[in-house]
C-alpha cells in the first residue's frame, strides 16, 4: 500500500467539513502541510471554518484529485 506522503503529494489542499452555530454543515477548503508524521491545515482565526471548529471542535478533512487532472470526474483520487 502507498503511504500517505505518496498519497498526498498531488494534493495542494483540503476540503473541510465543520458544523456551524447554527448545527447546518459548512464546507471549505484550505491549503496544508505533510512532514511525514502530521497534517497542518493553514487556516486563518477570522475564517468562518475556525470559528467552526472553536466552537465545535469537529471536522472532516477530505483530499479530492484536481478535475483538470482526472480522466473521469465521477472517479477522482479522494482520501
Amino acid at each position: 500500500m502507498q503511504g500517505l506522503k505518496e498519497l498526498l503529494s498531488g494534493y495542494q489542499s483540503v476540503v473541510l467539513g465543520t458544523q456551524g452555530r447554527n448545527g447546518y454543515p459548512f464546507s471549505s477548503y484550505a491549503p496544508f502541510y505533510y512532514d511525514g508524521e502530521q497534517v497542518y491545515i493553514f487556516i486563518s482565526n477570522i475564517a468562518t471554518h475556525a470559528k467552526n471548529i472553536q466552537t465545535t471542535p469537529k471536522a472532516s478533512a477530505l483530499f479530492i484529485e484536481d478535475e483538470s487532472k482526472s480522466e473521469n470526474i465521477f472517479a477522482r483520487k479522494r482520501i
